[in-house]
């Protein structure tokens, strides 16, 4: 079967900033011990580049196929031997974080269950990790005003504990300085 990349692509460009800011889609097939972007939702320049270096045989049994253009070898290549690794790991570890152009991102891979490609969504991690943040600020705002709150109503409390005890005790030093009518 034949793909047309262009298809490809446009379907992926569609899923940018779908769950946030930043976020994005890329499509990758394995070729050998190695990924070939497929389609990316942000760099449409990737698109037939290899994850890391293969070899000049490779790349010419892909030429031949035509899974590859008819490009030098360094220009066929993205190399990202970290990306390599995540996405040789993803059938076990499917969530993994990247560094991408000093942004770490949250990735999600899946593996497609009609053909043999994964399906990576990236996320930069500060918009994955918004919420959180959002969640520790409101909570530690709640810590405070509730502690505030237990101070005053501890303060008021003791107010009114304490101010027949000082009225008593100053009855109890008039009493003892003779008057007697207090």
């Amino acid at each position: 079967a034949r793909y047309r990349v262009a298809v490809l692509q446009d379907l992926l460009a569609q899923s940018n900033d779908l769950i946030g800011p930043g976020s994005f889609a890329a499509l990758y097939s394995r070729s050998y011990d190695n990924f070939v972007h497929l389609a990316h939702g942000t760099s449409p320049d990737l698109i037939t580049k290899s994850v890391a270096p293969m070899t000049d045989e490779q790349i010419q049994e892909m030429k031949a196929r035509n899974q590859m253009p008819d490009l030098p070898p360094e220009a066929l290549t993205f190399n990202s031997p970290e990306l390599l690794t995540s996405l040789s790991n993803a059938f076990v570890e499917t969530f993994f974080t990247l560094d991408i152009e000093d942004q770490t991102q949250q990735v999600a891979v899946i593996q497609l269950e009609e053909k043999p490609w994964l399906l990576a969504f990236y996320q930069p991690q500060a918009v994955f990790l918004a919420p959180i943040a959002e969640q520790t600020t409101l909570i530690l705002l709640l810590a405070v005003i509730v502690g505030v709150a237990t101070v005053i109503i501890a303060a008021v409390i003791a107010q009114g504990f304490s101010t027949p005890i000082i009225n008593l005790a100053g009855m109890a030093r008039q009493v003892e300085s003779g008057n007697l009518d207090a």
